[in-house]
């Protein structure tokens, strides 16, 4: 069961470690902070934060589509373009003077799509280039390394972005804002390359875990199979439709709560940006980052 992690698998530790490192330095508190202070709105912020949900959830359909019709790498290629192409939209929306500058919400708006559309197309092609590139009988070992970087990511991130306002400005104004989320944005963009180096050629085929449960799931393989196949795919059915309502529950619960915990630190308890970042708090909201990305 030893010997060298697939290429795909090696990569995918990698993009998910610095990606949500990377996330974690902007786009919770700092974020949120940031187009408060900009709007000065609740309602304001929800939106613009909302947008990017409803634009993850709308391409992460597109994406599970061509992924089964084109290829993960593909999707992931074109997921890595969107990311940098974020990266540049966010560094112009927030940088932006001129006759431009009044319409820096609207901008920071469709930075955000762009935000919902990278995560949206490389969440499902990622999940699926990295169980065809599994060996039978790892998934489990593998998958726990992935979550293990995810939480440990979900805190390095926010941690960087509290050292930064402990060293510079920790105050919630804008300048001091617009420091550290230009800084996150930045760090994104070489975990959105890493997207560009997957390969499908990579994939084990036969030898995949994916192979193996869809095998052993098919009717030619069950006895009595004539008898037993309505019953599977009402049973496949219904575990894909409490899969899905446990999703939106869980993003719909965590988009209503995660993103508004700084603000209310910030508005109500009245602490600085450094202890909302080093806040306990942290840990669940690192647990909770894939639902409330």
């Amino acid at each position: 069961m030893g010997g060298k992690v697939n290429y795909n698998v090696q990569l995918a530790y990698a993009f998910t470690f610095f990606s949500n490192a990377t996330r974690g330095v902007w786009s919770f508190g700092v974020l949120s902070g940031y187009l408060y202070q900009l709007t000065e709105s609740n309602y304001r912020v929800g939106l613009a934060e909302g947008i990017q949900g409803v634009a993850q959830a709308i391409l992460a359909v597109v994406a599970g589509i061509q992924t089964d019709s084109r290829g993960a790498q593909f999707v992931l290629r074109i997921s890595g373009f969107c990311g940098l192409l974020a990266v540049a939209s966010t560094f112009f929306a927030v940088l932006v003077g001129g006759p431009f500058e009044e319409y820096r919400y609207e901008l920071l708006c469709g930075s955000l799509c762009l935000w919902g559309v990278y995560q949206g197309l490389w969440y499902t092609s990622l999940e699926t280039i990295f169980a065809d590139s599994t060996k039978t009988g790892e998934r489990s070992k593998l998958n726990t390394n992935k979550f293990i970087l995810t939480l440990v990511s979900g805190i390095s991130g926010p941690a960087l972005a509290a050292a930064i306002f402990l060293i510079g400005q920790d105050s919630w104004s804008l300048e001091a804002l617009q420091h550290v989320l230009l800084l996150g944005a930045g760090l994104c963009a070489p975990p959105a390359m890493l997207l560009l180096l997957f390969r499908d050629s990579h994939k084990l085929g036969r030898a995949s875990d994916s192979f193996i449960l869809a095998k052993e799931g098919s009717p030619a393989t069950i006895p009595n199979a004539d008898d037993s196949d309505a019953t599977i795919s009402r049973t496949q059915h219904l575990i894909l439709w409490m899969m899905i309502a446990g999703d939106m529950v869980s993003g719909i619960g965590s988009g209503m709560t995660v993103k508004f915990f700084p603000l209310f630190f910030k508005n109500k308890v009245l602490l600085s940006p450094f202890q909302v970042r080093s806040a306990p708090s942290r840990f669940s909201e690192a647990a909770a980052s894939p639902a409330a990305s």
